[in-house]
């Protein structure tokens, strides 16, 4: 008689780890990771990104070009922050602002991925 394989069950999908990084290959530059998500972060990062998008749907083309320019100056003084050695100094949620820029920067094509730009949402079974 053939033994049966047990199946893996499968509850739910959560989000494990979030890598975003932002000319990371220079001094002026970001690398962020998240891991252990909690489900309370994971509902923000969903919730805060919905709101990127809607905000980025209902502007008018100059606004738009606004929005990619605050999100890119965002970046850049949190860049400059690690650069004089204060990135111990940027918040979680500071932090959380750097992640939800690159990827929505990345996602609509205004930062270019590669080894040092882009992110990462990495999901699994539970």
């Amino acid at each position: 008689m053939a033994k049966r394989k047990k199946r893996m069950k499968i509850n739910s999908v959560r989000l494990y780890r979030v890598s975003a990084f932002y000319k990371s290959d220079q001094l002026e530059g970001l690398g962020i990771v998240l891991e252990k998500i909690s489900q309370n972060v994971e509902r923000m990062l969903v919730d805060l990104m919905g709101k990127y998008e809607a905000e980025w749907e209902s502007a008018e083309n100059e606004k738009r070009k606004e929005i990619v320019e605050h999100y890119f100056g965002q970046l850049n003084h949190f860049a400059k922050m690690r650069a004089e050695g204060k990135e111990n100094d940027r918040t979680p949620e500071e932090s959380i602002i750097c992640i939800l820029n690159i990827i929505f920067l990345e996602q609509h094509g205004f930062l270019k991925s590669d080894e040092y730009n882009g992110g990462q949402l990495l999901y699994g079974a539970s």
